[in-house]
């Protein structure tokens, strides 16, 4: 689900059981491959009151190709 939090590839169902165990003390960052999921599990967390989350737009995917495009 976020990179660095000990809770990284969840999915959305298994990271509503477990939302307590992203930290309050640093950012969290969702992505997914698409971007809906990690939209949706953003706003549970936020919903849930944790102060610095962020979504990655636009996909691990395409994060990906802009760090590392392909020729």
């Amino acid at each position: 689900m976020a990179a660095g939090t000990g809770i990284d590839g969840l999915c959305v169902h298994a990271a509503t059981a477990r939302i307590s165990e992203a930290p309050d003390s640093k950012p969290v960052v969702l992505h997914c491959d698409g971007s809906y999921r990690s939209s949706v599990a953003a706003s549970l967390l936020r919903r849930t009151g944790h102060p610095d989350v962020s979504d990655l737009l636009g996909s691990y995917t395409a994060w990906q190709a802009t760090l590392h495009p392909v020729p």
